[in-house]
């Protein structure tokens, strides 16, 4: 089989409802090699969503599951450090809620990506994520609205959806939203793929500081870079 009938095959059997993992074994089962089907699988998956699956930040390295958080009381400043505790992200929160455009900067104080919001005070609509060298898109954050629980959509650039953010959803997310005093409570949201299956927990502590990780053990169909700084955008837009 010549592998473009291979890639069809595969995008038929995609379509028909089988797993990526189920249609793997079954390649390799007639003889195929790891690596062939490896190959052609990321082909099918580029084109469905629009992008390459490599890491789409040029200047940021984020081959972590978990990364440390810690935001100053006042919430001025927000900054992201690796297992090696190493400033690998920082904005400054303020900028949050008063531009349509804004950077996250790496250590070294350059600009690595962009959110791009539709309109100042976008309380429901979506935010663009850009790299900053590149100007490539490589993620959608679309921000739902509901009263008691925090909750984003993580879509690719061609509008592919690949991910949700939800907050534990309660009166408690309800109260956050107005006042400071329940903002001491540590939050929790969990990241998922749209078949509900768990991807990551961004996990807040109790503590003078507002320190939290956030944590992705798989991405689903999204380069694993893409889907932590969406989920560290998101927590970062909540101002939590």
């Amino acid at each position: 089989m010549e592998e473009d009938e291979l890639k069809e095959y595969a995008e038929e059997s995609l379509k028909e409802g089988y797993s990526k993992e189920e249609l793997q074994n079954i390649l390799e089962e007639e003889g195929f090699n790891e690596e062939e089907v490896e190959g052609v699988l990321t082909k099918v998956d580029e084109e469905k969503y629009g992008q390459s699956l490599g890491n789409p930040i040029t200047r940021l390295d984020l081959k972590d599951d978990s990364y440390k958080v810690v935001q100053k009381l006042v919430r001025n400043k927000y900054k992201v450090f690796n297992s090696d505790n190493e400033l690998v992200l920082k904005a400054s929160q303020k900028m949050f809620r008063a531009k349509e455009d804004y950077s996250f900067k790496n250590g070294g104080d350059e600009p690595v990506f962009n959110v791009k919001a539709e309109q100042i005070l976008d309380f429901s609509g979506d935010y663009t994520l850009i790299d900053a060298e590149t100007g490539e898109a490589f993620a959608v954050l679309e921000k739902e609205f509901t009263l008691f629980q925090h909750a984003w959509k993580v879509k690719t650039p061609n509008g592919a959806y690949v991910a949700d953010i939800k907050s534990r959803g309660s009166v408690l997310d309800f109260l956050r939203s107005f006042s400071e005093i329940f903002s001491l409570v540590p939050h929790k949201y969990t990241v998922e793929s749209p078949e509900g299956d768990e991807l990551g927990v961004i996990q807040g502590e109790f503590g003078l500081k507002d320190e939290y990780s956030i944590g992705i053990k798989k991405s689903g169909d999204m380069p694993k870079e893409a889907l932590i700084a969406a989920a560290i955008t998101a927590d970062a837009l909540e101002g939590d």
